[in-house]
């Protein structure tokens, strides 16, 4: 049951801005805190062995939408640290990574 009901760039309580991720699910968001430079993805991908990942291809059925959210959540500018569903957060070099990865992934 969905508590509250929120939209795509809609900025919530301490600095947090929604960016809608759909793709691995329909109505999947990320959170962007700009001043922190903090991006919680969710479940948009993963991380393991200090990588990006698509999510679980099985439980993925939007992988073309899935790209390109993560292409959409590769603009962000100033993200420092990236919190993932499934994986460690990604500390170091956070947005050139993510632009990396955004790029890999196939059209």
């Amino acid at each position: 049951k969905v508590d509250e009901l929120v939209l795509d760039k809609q900025m919530l309580p301490d600095g947090f801005q929604v960016v809608h991720s759909p793709g691995h699910t329909a109505g999947l968001i990320a959170l962007h805190q700009p001043e922190r430079g903090i991006l919680i993805v969710g479940d948009a991908f993963g991380s393991r062995d200090g990588k990006l990942h698509m999510p679980v291809a099985m439980a993925t059925p939007h992988k073309d939408v899935a790209r390109d959210s993560i292409r959409r959540l590769a603009e962000i500018k100033g993200v420092q640290v990236i919190c993932c569903g499934h994986g460690a957060p990604v500390t170091q070099n956070a947005e050139a990574r993510l632009q990396a990865f955004a790029a890999s992934l196939e059209s």
